[in-house]
């Protein structure tokens, strides 16, 4: 089901790039990476919640934020990076 999850995610990326709608590509950008993690594919899910992160810096979103880091701790834990938490 994350395959699913993945090819949804992408097309919301898309169209939120293509309408400027920076709230939505947050979230696309944060389920990717949840979606990701959850595959096992940690370096594209750092990638997406990285990138989540930064957005959510810039549009001033606490929540998305804290979504973000929460995701970013969870792929860190999933790596054994302990110390980068």
């Amino acid at each position: 089901e994350f395959d699913r999850s993945i090819s949804f995610g992408e097309k919301v990326l898309k169209l939120a790039d293509e309408l400027d709608n920076k709230n939505s590509k947050g979230m696309a950008l944060l389920n990717l990476g949840v979606s990701y993690r959850e595959k096992g594919q940690l370096s594209t899910a750092t990638n997406y919640t990285e990138q989540a992160r930064k957005l959510a810096v810039e549009l001033g979103d606490t929540r998305l934020l804290a979504a973000a880091l929460l995701a970013e701790a969870s792929v860190l834990e999933k790596q054994g990076a302990y110390l980068q938490i």
